[in-house]
């Protein structure tokens, strides 16, 4: 295989571990020598609209979203059947669009 760049899908199940390992990861994508070009973070999408916008805020630079990162996933594992119903789920879901 000949790859020269990839993405880091973020795998910490940990909510405590979130910011530090996508902060991590952006640090090794501003890197020219990395071969992480850009992060998929792991968002805090079950927690509402409020918790995600804390989380983006905490990666932003002189006030805007690195530009390294690429995506969010949501980590549903132990969640409750229906949280994808809830209009919390939702708020947290809608909440990264306002933020480009």
């Amino acid at each position: 295989y000949n790859i020269h760049r990839g993405i880091f899908v973020e795998a910490a199940v940990d909510p405590s571990t979130h910011v530090s390992e996508v902060k991590m990861a952006l640090k090794k994508a501003g890197d020219p020598d990395s071969l992480i070009e850009g992060v998929v973070a792991a968002i805090p999408v079950p927690e509402g609209g409020e918790a995600v916008r804390g989380f983006l805020n905490k990666l932003r630079a002189n006030g805007k979203l690195p530009k390294a990162l690429k995506g969010g996933r949501v980590v549903l594992f132990g969640a409750e059947k229906d949280v994808m119903l809830s209009q919390k789920y939702t708020s947290g879901l809608e909440e990264p669009q306002a933020h480009g």
